[in-house]
């Protein structure tokens, strides 16, 4: 299991800097070159809440829940990328643009 996740609510908390995106980053590429699909995400996420829930005081459960949150989040994000720059290929994506800003223009159903 990555430690940014571990990590990352501990650095918020105490306002250090440990590089979130680039660690979030590399963690979602760790997850696509696994395959690994946005439930497992959500399951290592799980996992993580479970653990810092149960070794926390009761002032922080709350500060967890919603940084935690955010960082499922960020690393979808970063894993959809990921998906999407190595199992397209450019052209397939550059269509899939055009497509989407032609359905977007007024008047075109």
């Amino acid at each position: 299991m990555n430690s940014c996740w571990i990590l990352d609510v501990d650095a918020i908390k105490y306002k250090t800097d440990k590089k979130r995106d680039i660690d979030l980053r590399a963690f979602a590429n760790q997850l696509g070159i696994l395959k690994s699909s946005p439930r497992d995400l959500v399951e290592i996420h799980s996992v993580v809440l479970k653990k810092k829930l149960a070794d926390s005081s009761s002032s922080l459960p709350q500060f967890y829940l919603e940084e935690g949150r955010l960082m499922v989040f960020e690393t979808l994000g970063y894993l959809t990328s990921f998906y999407r720059n190595y199992y397209l290929s450019p052209r397939e994506t550059a269509i899939d643009v055009k497509s989407a800003h032609k359905a977007n223009e007024p008047g075109i159903q």
